[in-house]
């Protein structure tokens, strides 16, 4: 009954309680139809019970009525008229017997009659309840497994969708940080080439001065030059390594992206083995954090650009050295 009702509240198609109060309903009535046979067997039993208790009533005074008649009557009536009055006797009360057992008998098949009816009914109600309960399990078990099925092809078609969807905002999210990336490495490289362009016309214009002035044009005043020339193209080289960083970085993420928007029509050829085994080769692949070395190539090398003006003018800068230790050294000579 407990599993009949939790099948009512998920299903609502049975009402238990109104099968309940069926079979309670027919029980009451077959115990109102007992009841009702057994008084009116009580009632017959009454009936015969004062219908021979009249009998004897009448019996004995018929009986008392003929002893005094036969007493009257005595010295007039025959032995024989005796006898016969003796075998009325018994005959009444043999039928008297016979009318008891027959009521008896008639009470009992009554009550048998009524007990298997409602055993009958008892069986036949129960078996119905199993009938029930048995053709709803079915149903419940029927309706399940069609819930099970519609939710495994949902659950799968679902999945299809939020693979795809996924795949395709991944793709989306790497082309826009390419497009990001993209747009920030213009900036640095527009702003690096402003720089480097003031950090040219200024070594441009001290070499015009120097050529203008042949007697300013020392190695000090050279050096001072270059190594200022240097300072300020520093802040250029900076943003336009910055700018080389995050073109690297666009071309991975465009990668990236590009992988992701066309795997999908790349995996379609394949079964679903080899699906799982491609896609677990391509993720390594597509999201590999290894460090990877970044382009400068384009960049000006300042470190190298010094290095070989410091060699080209090194010539000079030892004959300068020399000539001065030289001139130093003299006074001490003359003074020994």
């Amino acid at each position: 009954m407990k599993n009949l009702d939790q099948t009512e509240l998920i299903f609502g198609h049975i009402d238990t309680n109104k099968i309940d109060n069926i079979i309670e309903g027919k029980l009451k009535q077959l115990e109102k139809r007992q009841s009702t046979l057994l008084a009116n067997i009580n009632e017959m039993t009454n009936n015969y019970e004062k219908t021979i208790s009249d009998y004897e009533r009448k019996l004995a005074i018929s009986f008392n009525k003929k002893l005094e008649e036969f007493d009257n009557i005595f010295s007039s009536r025959s032995r024989e008229e005796l006898e016969k009055i003796n075998k009325i006797n018994t005959d009444l009360i043999g039928n008297i017997n016979d009318g008891q057992q027959k009521i008896m008998t008639i009470r009992h098949m009554a009550e048998k009659d009524l007990i298997d009816s409602i055993n009958t009914a008892q069986v036949d109600a129960k078996n119905l309840l199993v009938d029930m309960k048995h053709s709803t399990l079915i149903e419940i078990n029927k309706r399940i497994k069609s819930e099970i099925s519609i939710f495994l092809t949902a659950n799968k078609q679902l999945n299809k969708l939020l693979s795809a969807a996924g795949t395709d905002l991944l793709a989306k999210d790497n082309l826009a940080q390419a497009e990001r990336e993209r747009s920030a490495a213009n900036w640095l490289r527009g702003f690096g080439v402003i720089l480097l362009f003031f950090a040219v016309s200024y070594i441009a214009y001290e070499v015009v001065q120097l050529m203008k002035d042949s007697a300013s044009a020392t190695l000090e005043n050279v050096m001072i030059r270059i190594v200022i020339t240097f300072v300020l193209m520093l802040p250029s080289i900076y943003l336009l390594k910055e700018s080389s960083r995050h073109r690297a970085d666009e071309r991975k993420f465009r990668k990236t992206g590009i992988n992701l928007a066309t795997i999908d029509s790349y995996l379609s050829n394949f079964d679903e083995i080899s699906k799982v085994d491609i896609k677990r080769q391509l993720t390594a692949n597509f999201f590999d954090n290894g460090e990877k070395i970044v382009d400068y190539s384009t960049v000006p090398d300042i470190q190298s650009i010094v290095e070989k003006t410091i060699e080209t003018l090194m010539p000079n800068n030892n004959a300068y050295k020399i000539n001065k230790t030289n001139n130093l050294n003299e006074p001490e000579l003359g003074n020994k």
